[in-house]
């Protein structure tokens, strides 16, 4: 996708909210300075950040901005407004279980998916987004854990679509939303608790070392190394190597920390 039709000024606009975002307090799930940014990037009723876990039929977080005002932060919530939204939304192919959705690292919108008819006769329109202020919703999915889908999601009530400008710009903030977004984990968390090798692998591997010369280079098995690096990423709360590193290293312990003897 070309940025060159984007204006100058919008592109500015961009880079200026996620310097702010990186500037600003890590907040409850990300700082208020990126979806406040957005709210006036984008225009929309409301613009969240939200993640859900469709394995256990929950809302894992929720922050948001809605008529302009922050509104309540919401964590590992269950209830019946939830339920309506798994039950309803289930096979709604605009907004659906991860496991069915196409990868894709592009922002979408209903229209996307559904003529505005066709989306009145789904049942996610008839159980949920009737009542809601969802009549027109631009989203676009972020880096989650297996069964999660993690989103950055803005809501018009009026049938009126994003326009290419917005997927655009949703777009190119995707990889930047979720750099901040790990960053302001690892300034709530401080250091990692990762055993003394466990860091000495991820200091390899963040090095660019492939489990086989981080095995040669500690005299262990690849299979040791492999081992060590899924439970890093079980604390991490990551999924990959590069975001382990970016996740624990800025914090990693002094040199001498490292020392690994008996370690395996």
């Amino acid at each position: 996708m070309s940025t060159t039709t984007l204006p100058d000024t919008d592109l500015h606009a961009l880079f200026t909210l996620l310097e702010d975002a990186r500037r600003d307090d890590p907040g409850e799930v990300v700082p208020w300075a990126l979806l406040e940014g957005l709210a006036r990037l984008i225009r929309a009723d409301s613009v969240q950040w939200t993640e859900t876990d469709w394995v256990h039929e929950s809302l894992v977080e929720r922050q948001g901005i809605q008529a302009g005002e922050r509104d309540e932060v919401m964590k590992f919530a269950m209830g019946e407004e939830t339920a309506t939204f798994f039950r309803a939304c289930r096979n709604f192919r605009a907004l659906t279980h991860p496991q069915f959705m196409a990868p894709t690292r592009r922002a979408t919108q209903i229209s996307d998916y559904y003529t505005d008819r066709e989306y009145l006769d789904t049942e996610a329109w008839a159980e949920y987004f009737q009542t809601g202020p969802a009549r027109s919703c631009l989203n676009v999915r972020l880096p989650s854990p297996p069964g999660h889908a993690r989103r950055v999601v803005f809501m018009r009530s009026t049938f009126t679509h994003f326009t290419d400008r917005d997927v655009m710009l949703l777009t190119l903030a995707r990889p930047h939303m979720h750099e901040i977004y790990l960053d302001a984990e690892r300034r709530r968390q401080g250091v990692p608790k990762l055993t003394a090798r466990q860091w000495e692998i991820l200091q390899l591997a963040g090095d660019g070392l492939p489990n086989a010369a981080i095995a040669r280079r500690l005299v262990i098995s690849p299979a040791t190394v492999r081992k060590h690096m899924e439970h890093i990423f079980d604390t991490l709360g990551v999924r990959s190597r590069t975001e382990a590193a970016a996740v624990a290293l800025p914090h990693r312990p002094p040199a001498p920390m490292f020392s690994s003897v008996g370690d395996a």
